[in-house]
């Protein structure tokens, strides 16, 4: 967790950050920290500072590398499951109309960017 100095509170569970936010955190020195529910977390005094109202969080030592962080807690909670998307993803396009319609699904804009996407 590359955080030097004073980091301002981050709450997992309002701050979605345009639907991007991961429950997890990784330390290059090793350390991981993962919650299935919502948490916060700052840094003051250049320690770091876990809320939960669900859970005592404690971060886990998995290693000594930013990698053994990262594999440790993929291992743990979102293993590869070692089967290979179907091939249609890589031969046809992928539109991703909710990067453009985020939050409003149902305004009706749909037909707008679907047609952008294809040339009409």
């Amino acid at each position: 967790m590359p955080f030097e100095g004073d980091l301002r509170l981050f709450d997992l569970s309002a701050e979605n950050l345009n639907n991007q936010n991961v429950p997890l955190l990784l330390s290059s020195e090793g350390r991981y920290i993962w919650s299935d529910k919502p948490f916060s977390f700052q840094v003051e005094n250049g320690e770091l500072r876990l809320y939960s109202d669900y859970e005592k969080m404690e971060p886990v030592l998995a290693g000594r590398t930013l990698k053994d962080a990262y594999m440790a807690a993929s291992a743990k909670y979102f293993p590869p499951s070692g089967d290979l998307p179907d091939p249609l993803f890589f031969s046809m396009p992928q539109y991703n109309t909710w990067i453009e319609l985020m939050y409003n699904r149902e305004s009706g804009g749909y037909p707008e960017i679907c047609g952008s996407c294809i040339g009409e």
